[in-house]
């Protein structure tokens, strides 16, 4: 009887492990994470992949070079192959890239909002796909301040207009 019921037991505990093992989800690979980056930033040139951990954010962290000069920081998170965001820290910004997530708009068309908002010229701009959100940083010419314009991504409606010193 005491056998037996070892038996049981251990079979359970197995198939337990073998259970939680199987809905574990596996990591997106580099190659995957490259296509995403291509499919969010068509035409450019990857410049560099690599991993990325910082606090409880797991994601690939790719480099990108538009043809204009541009370049772009793109993160795909590492568990769903999902874009988490995009952030032009070098210009010139006179590009297009499409939408990043169903629903939300282009980026030329969250910049147009963005400059329609604050007249100037954009310094840094992102779009994080967790926030439904734009962000742009926008320097007006005439008196050298800095202003942090937040869009709704799906709409365009501003949602913060402030100024800054420095970019967040």
């Amino acid at each position: 009887m005491k056998t037996t019921f070892k038996f049981v037991v251990g079979a359970m505990l197995l198939a337990a492990c073998s259970s939680s093992e199987s809905t574990t989800p596996a990591e997106v690979d580099e190659q995957a994470a490259r296509a995403k980056v291509s499919e969010a930033v068509p035409g450019g040139t990857i410049a560099s992949v690599s991993k990325l951990d910082e606090a409880e954010e797991h994601r690939w962290a790719a480099s990108v070079k538009l043809a204009n000069g541009a370049e772009l920081n793109v993160e795909i998170e590492r568990a769903t192959g999902v874009l988490a965001e995009i952030e032009g820290e070098k210009g010139p910004f006179d590009y297009d890239l499409p939408a990043p997530a169903n629903g939300y708009l282009t980026y030329a068309q969250a910049r147009t909002k963005a400059l329609a908002a604050k007249a100037g010229d954009i310094e840094l701009w992102e779009v994080k796909t967790d926030k439904v959100q734009y962000e742009f940083y926008v320097r007006e010419p005439s008196t050298t301040r800095l202003y942090e314009i937040k869009l709704d991504a799906t709409n365009g409606t501003v949602t913060t207009l402030v100024e800054k010193d420095k970019p967040d």
